[in-house]
This record gives structure tokens, sequence and C-alpha cells, in this order.
């Protein structure tokens, strides 16, 4: 197996190796992608809601060049690829805890990616301690954490 993997060509299994990195696709953050993330409820009176990621004027109120994408947004990205690894098993059993070093503006590539840290074997199932991280083009780290899951095995395998 190469040393990176993305998310659709494989999966995490009990067989796999410390050390393995896994990707998700890399998304471009587009303006549009952001109202849709932090306008609000698309039917409400004035949307997009004003704020400093969807809103030119509030952006630079607040000094900055323009909006920027919520961290929840890109967030959101690596929890698709712990989905993507693990299944439901990472809805059941998962967790994160994470950072935002830098900010990630319009037109930014961002890709999550995740290294296994460690497994160990419990009774009943596989514990994956990852290193996250999403990353730009740029190669700037915009998101870093852990993350944990409990792969289930023998009878008690999500299906």
């Amino acid at each position: 197996m190469s040393a990176e993997n993305t998310a659709k060509a494989a999966r995490i299994t009990p067989e796999t190796g410390e050390g393995e990195v896994f990707a998700g696709r890399p998304r471009t953050l587009s303006f549009e992608r952001m109202l849709a993330f932090s306008g609000g409820l698309f039917a409400a009176e004035g949307w997009p809601a004003r704020n400093l990621h969807t809103d030119p004027g509030m952006a630079a109120e607040a000094g900055l060049e323009a909006p920027l994408a919520s961290g929840l947004q890109y967030q959101g990205y690596l929890i698709a690829l712990l989905i993507d690894l693990f299944g439901d098993a990472w809805l059941r059993h998962g967790a994160m805890h994470v950072k935002f070093p830098r900010t990630v503006s319009v037109g930014d590539v961002v890709q999550a990616k995740v290294r296994v840290r460690a497994k160990r074997h419990q009774d009943t199932a596989v514990m994956f301690e990852l290193d996250a991280w999403c990353e730009t083009q740029a190669d700037e780290t915009v998101l870093v954490g852990t993350a944990s899951c409990a792969l289930p095995v023998g009878r008690d395998a999500v299906r």
C-alpha cells in the first residue's frame, strides 16, 4: 500500500499499520459554499446573515482583507474523511480534538489527512489513535489535532 491513500481507495481495517497516511479529496473553498455554510437559514429574512464569513464589509471592519471560512466548515472535511475510513464505527465510537492555527480564504484548496499514530487491540475492537490535519494547496496547516476510533471486530463488527 502506498504511503498516502485516498479515502475512497482504502478504509481503515484491523490490519492497517501504524504510520499509514490517508487523505481525503482536495476541496476548493468557494464564496458560495461559505455563504451556504455560514449565512444562516436560506429562507431567513435578509439572508445571508452578516458576519466575518459572509460579508466583505464586516470583514474589512475587523481588519481582514476578505471574509474567512469558518473553521467548522473545513473540520467537516476531516469528519467526511473519518466516516469514509471507519464507516459507521466513526459515528458510534469516534472522537476528535482540533485547533485552527491558520485561516482559510476563498479559493483555497483544503485537504484533510490522517496518520495512524497507534493502535491497540482490545477484546471486541481495535482502538486507533490518529494524528489529523487539514492543509492548503500551499502546504499550510489550517487544522491540527487528534482523532480516535474503536473499530469493532468479530461479532461486534459494524456492517
